[in-house]
């Protein structure tokens, strides 16, 4: 479905090509698998209607005070078609079919709902059970539906439906080769369509090792998730897994329908990035916990009303935490959003047709209590194109922000060549100065314990200090020497032109400060480093420091130290001697917490610390 191509030649930044270039990985998907997927899809929905039988009648027992001695003398029947529509009952239906002869070819009566409970068929040689609450070797046809085979003789026939979940599905009476054709297809259709959602999975979770994304590996996971728990659903996953035990075979339904649901409230988050709304992504993580704790009451029977609660609960949880923030990143023009927003109305607009067709809302239609096997392919690759299309917003801008912090090393690296080759040019001309003043002056000379680089430095000093600053290196009046937000201007906009606050101030001089700064005297390992302090250090004011960074350097404060601190932090996870864990290395370059630490890391190079210092060991070892 997707492939993976890599460039022969990868080129670096500069646009050259060469070894040490970055490769690029392009995913392609190919669009004419779409109509595909949805032919597999529908094809599931092929078995008639118009195979119904005419002689159909059914009977409700709200007090269940029938049973197969006493049905055939009860009266109040009512006639019905092939589907039966009675909507959600905790009562019991009884069915009668007046038949006739049955041909020798054999017949079949077939209840098209795989979630009955349980059908019973009052057979002249015995009685006959199917359904979820029955061990499927018992059952008399073991295929999806209950199904029963109509004995040689004379009718009527009766059969009970009890079942506290659904009860609005259609009945069929088939022939043998009918009912033959009919397995082979459901088993041809549902085989490929879990295939291939497998197969998707597999692939995006070799996409995952081989570049590691968190978003390939949450889409992996609520992928096979939902494609499991679909085939338990509408597919033979009862008739594999554990026949010989309804109790376990629920108990799986519940724990992957909610394994599947915490899956998809997982891959949420980072496809709409909601940590950018701390409130909203702590509501999505409670709701997580919730089904967390439902997946584990699947396996207590006792707790299944809390089990039904979080499941019916959470989706509409989802759409109004979801919703809303899809809206406003529609609103942003976010490209991600969009595969998302279709893929998550597809499968609404799914569920919500099955919930009324199998609730007994509206009338049985084969293509509405189908729905969501036809819309699952659909959706899944709508959030495949999210996830691509997410992953690929995200290299970019991780591009451009390496981009950026590499010119402002070679900016500050620069700077710092100039200063020096300045300093040495400077030196034979002051050493001569001060020879000619020794001689025409002795008695002012600076003394034979004051050298001329000395003698430079506290000119180069003088020179270099604005007029308000003071003589002990402090950025101006103590009133100056306050908090200062990197983001806020000194000037108003509105009283005029702009003044530059490093008029005066040898700009080169200061930028190799700054880099001796954060390489040299390593401030940037003071977790709580706030500009001012940062100002005083290199002998300049706060407001000068702040148009030095965001004017000159076209960086923020914030970023300029978070591009030091994952510098020092890949230094020591790409170092084999190093034994510290992650949270040791975070809190040692600078981060208050390994939260901050994992974000800012994965913002610049893609992956978590683990993840790097993983690959660097693999490389190493390579």
């Amino acid at each position: 479905m997707f492939w993976i191509r890599k460039n022969s030649e990868p080129r670096n930044r500069d646009g050259a090509s060469g070894p040490g270039a970055a490769q690029k990985i392009r995913i392609r998907f190919p669009v004419f698998i779409l109509p595909v997927l949805l032919l597999a899809s529908f094809c599931s929905f092929s078995l008639d209607d118009v195979n119904g039988y005419e002689n159909l009648s059914y009977l409700e027992d709200a007090h269940h005070s029938q049973n197969c001695q006493s049905i055939h003398k009860a009266d109040g029947w009512k006639a019905t078609g092939p589907v039966l529509n009675r909507g959600f009952s905790n009562g019991w239906i009884w069915v009668r079919l007046d038949s006739g002869q049955v041909p020798s070819t054999g017949r079949f009566l077939l209840f098209r709902q795989a979630m009955i409970g349980e059908a019973m068929f009052c057979s002249p040689n015995g009685v006959q059970r199917a359904g979820v609450d029955v061990p499927v070797p018992l059952w008399p046809v073991q295929i999806r539906y209950p199904t029963f085979r109509l004995p040689q003789a004379e009718g009527p026939f009766y059969f009970r439906i009890k079942s506290s979940k659904v009860i609005n599905f259609p009945m069929h009476v088939i022939s043998l080769p009918e009912l033959l054709k009919h397995i082979q297809h459901r088993q041809v259709v549902q085989f490929s369509l879990l295939a291939a959602a497998w197969i998707a999975a597999i692939f995006f979770l070799a996409i995952f090792f081989y570049s590691p994304r968190q978003l390939y590996l949450l889409f992996s996971l609520m992928l096979t998730t939902v494609s499991t728990t679909l085939f338990i659903i509408y597919g033979d996953g009862y008739l594999y897994f554990w026949p010989a035990s309804p109790e376990i075979q629920r108990a799986a339904f519940n724990l992957f329908s909610m394994l599947a649901a915490m899956a998809s409230s997982l891959f949420a988050r980072p496809l709409l990035k909601t940590w950018q709304w701390p409130w909203i992504d702590r509501i999505i993580l409670t709701v997580v916990c919730f089904q967390a704790l439902a997946a584990f009451s699947a396996l207590i029977p006792a707790l299944d009303p809390f089990f039904y609660f979080v499941l019916i609960t959470g989706p509409f949880v989802g759409v109004v935490i979801t919703v809303p923030i899809a809206l406003l990143r529609l609103k942003e023009g976010d490209i991600p959003t969009r595969y998302y927003f279709l893929g998550w109305l597809v499968f609404l607009t799914a569920f919500f047709l099955n919930m009324l067709v199998f609730r007994g809302l509206v009338d049985y239609h084969s293509l509405m209590a189908h729905a969501p096997i036809g819309a699952s392919p659909v959706a899944f690759l709508f959030f495949a194109l999210g996830s691509y299309s997410r992953l690929q917003v995200e290299k970019r801008h991780r591009f451009r922000l390496q981009e950026k912090n590499r010119r402002l090393l070679e900016e500050l690296e620069e700077a710092q060549r100039s200063m020096l080759n300045r300093k040495q040019r400077a030196e034979p001309s002051v050493e001569k100065n001060n020879a000619t003043s020794d001689e025409a002056n002795p008695g002012n000379s600076s003394g034979p314990g004051k050298s001329a680089i000395q003698n430079e430095e506290t000119h180069s000093e003088r020179t270099s200090r604005p007029d308000n600053m003071s003589g002990d290196g402090r950025a101006g009046p103590p009133e100056a020497r306050t908090d200062y937000d990197a983001n806020a201007s000194s000037n108003d906009p509105g009283d005029g032109p702009v003044r530059s606050q490093l008029t005066g101030v040898d700009v080169e001089a200061k930028k190799a400060l700054l880099l001796q700064a954060m390489k040299v005297d390593r401030l940037y390992e003071v977790e709580d480093l706030r500009l001012d302090a940062l100002a005083r250090h290199v002998d300049l004011r706060p407001h000068q420091l702040s148009e030095l960074l965001n004017q000159i350097l076209k960086t923020s404060f914030v970023d300029f130290l978070r591009k030091f601190r994952i510098d020092a932090a890949m230094a020591r996870l790409s170092d084999p001697e190093c034994k510290d864990s992650i949270l040791d290395i975070g809190l040692a370059v600078g981060f208050g917490s390994k939260t901050a630490f994992n974000r800012s890391f994965s913002a610049i190079t893609g992956m978590t610390p683990g993840q790097f210092r993983s690959q660097a060991r693999r490389n190493d070892v390579a």
